[in-house]
C-alpha cells in the first residue's frame, strides 16, 4: 500500500528532527566537598592580606609630610635664588 492510502491499516513515518546525529551531554557526579577547610593563620576566608602594610604606608606619608616644605617656603627659596643669579650676573634694577 502506499502513503495516500485511505485503509483502515495504521501508516507509519519516519520523522526526523532535522539532525544527523542526537548526542546527550554526559551526566557527571556531583562530589561532596567539606566545608571544614585548613587554613594557615591570617590565611583563611576573609583574610585581609596587607601583610602590616597600613602601618608602612602611614609612615611614609609622615616622612612625606615632614620632608616635603610648604609652598611659601619654596617662594622664597626660589627669590633668594634668583637674587643670587643676578647678582652674578651683575644685574642691576631700578626700582621706582
Amino acid at each position: 500500500m502506499e502513503k495516500g492510502d485511505s485503509s483502515g491499516k495504521k501508516m507509519t513515518t519516519n520523522k526526523t528532527t532535522g539532525f544527523d546525529h542526537v548526542i546527550s551531554t554526559p551526566k557527571f557526579k556531583r562530589r561532596k566537598v567539606s566545608v571544614v577547610r585548613d587554613f594557615l593563620p591570617r590565611c583563611g576566608r576573609g583574610a585581609t592580606t596587607n601583610l602590616e602594610l597600613n602601618r608602612q604606608i602611614a609612615v611614609d606619608q609622615a616622612k612625606l609630610q615632614v620632608e616635603r616644605p610648604s609652598l611659601e617656603q619654596s617662594i622664597e627659596e626660589l627669590k633668594a635664588e634668583l637674587i643670587k643669579v643676578e647678582a652674578k650676573n651683575s644685574v642691576v634694577r631700578v626700582v621706582n
